[in-house]
């Protein structure tokens, strides 16, 4: 079976980029301009909860329409005159493919809430009864404003409170990696076979954890530096605009909006790339070209 290389899987991540917007420019833009109007009504108009709700429901749509668009383009050449994969001109569709996309992805996200919910309460109670002798740190966190709050909570970090929390947290963090990375190819796998079968996906990641993890860092940390330097734009512009306390409001609004263009190419590249060498199939060349 070939080797899965960090390098290659960087590589062909970030190549997907280009491939994504010369099939798929449309929904892109669709979704970038969605992204951003949300971002700026949550700065104007932070209190308008049912819209940021209809918002996000939105955006689950359109999100799910600019996956299954980018796995369109990426199995379409293994499937040969078969409808139900053909990328549409712009990736502005929807049929079976992405209904599947937003099964498996609700599947794994609704598991993942209820993991880490479970893990949150049983941190909270552990926390809680650590914390039940120091009742100066209690007073503080209950009484105090927000900068005595963390200060109190800080010093109960330092105690026998913090000792838990690192015993529960850590190992649920390290598995929540390890496990996103082991069923990375869950939503993929099931767009391509039709089938929701978790083994299967699970398997397919056999061999390459570590190379997903890596590149996954990788793009983490191309988001964060583009986060930043967004902010340190938009906040040079709104100084020499003479309002210098909202460059960082509106650089996190730009920051947003210019990641929705690069986040899913980024992602599905590396998802179609380890999918394809495990698949076995000859579609590699096709997809990245």
């Amino acid at each position: 079976m070939p080797a899965i290389q960090v390098g290659a899987a960087i590589s062909a991540s970030f190549g997907y980029i280009g491939v994504a917007w010369r099939r798929a420019a449309a929904i892109l833009l669709i979704a970038m301009a969605l992204v951003g109007a949300l971002q700026v009504l949550n700065l104007v108009e932070p209190g308008l909860l049912p819209l940021r709700l209809l918002g996000g429901v939105v955006g689950l749509v359109i999100n799910t329409i600019v996956i299954g668009a980018l796995f369109r383009i990426g199995l379409e050449p293994a499937h040969p005159g078969d409808p139900d994969y053909r990328a549409h001109p712009g990736g502005v569709q929807w049929g079976a493919l992405e209904w599947r996309v937003l099964g498996a992805n609700l599947l794994f996200g609704i598991g993942l809430v209820v993991v880490v919910l479970l893990v949150a309460l049983i941190w909270g109670i552990a926390v809680g009864v650590a914390a039940s002798g120091d009742a100066a740190a209690l007073q503080g966190m209950r009484s105090g404003d927000q900068g005595q709050t963390l200060q109190a909570f800080a010093g109960l970090m330092l105690g026998p409170a913090g000792v838990i929390s690192a015993v529960i947290l850590l190992p649920t963090l390290a598995a929540v990696v390890y496990v996103s990375a082991r069923t990375s190819l869950y939503n993929l796998s099931a767009a391509d076979t039709r089938s929701f079968d978790l083994g299967s996906a699970w398997a397919l990641t056999r061999g390459a954890l570590w190379t997903i993890i890596v590149t996954g860092f990788v793009i983490l940390v191309v988001q964060v530096l583009l986060g930043a330097v967004c902010g340190f734009v938009a906040g040079v512009l709104a100084g020499a605009a003479g309002h210098p306390g909202a460059g960082s409001a509106w650089g996190g609004v730009a920051g947003q909006t210019i990641d929705m263009a690069i986040s899913a190419p980024l992602f599905v590249g590396l998802q179609l790339y380890v999918y394809n060498i495990r698949r076995g199939g000859d579609a590699i060349a096709a997809t990245f070209s």
